[in-house]
């Protein structure tokens, strides 16, 4: 993978918080992060990606369900999966 971008740190999901002011976004979990680009699978990733640090709460900001690009998306693999995990007749 090649490195793209990094950024020394950075919020590792968006809170509510971090709209608000530093003080309150201080708290939030927070990692470096170095963007890479796999040129064999045409996709992009974060190299350090840690799951231990997610704090995932009702603090967070979920976006992506309000996302018609999105829910297009996340209902066409759904089905697709669901057509091919079933048992053949």
């Amino acid at each position: 993978m090649e490195i793209v971008y990094a950024i020394d740190t950075s919020p590792v999901h968006k809170h509510h918080a971090t709209r608000r002011s530093r003080p309150k976004a201080s708290p939030f979990p927070q990692a470096i992060s170095k963007l890479g680009y796999c040129p064999a699978w045409r996709l992009p990733g974060n190299t350090l990606y840690d799951p231990h640090v997610q704090a995932y709460s009702t603090q967070c900001e979920e976006s992506q369900h309000v996302s018609a690009t999105f829910n297009k998306f996340a209902h066409t693999l759904a089905a697709r999966m669901d057509r091919s995990l079933r048992p053949a007749k």
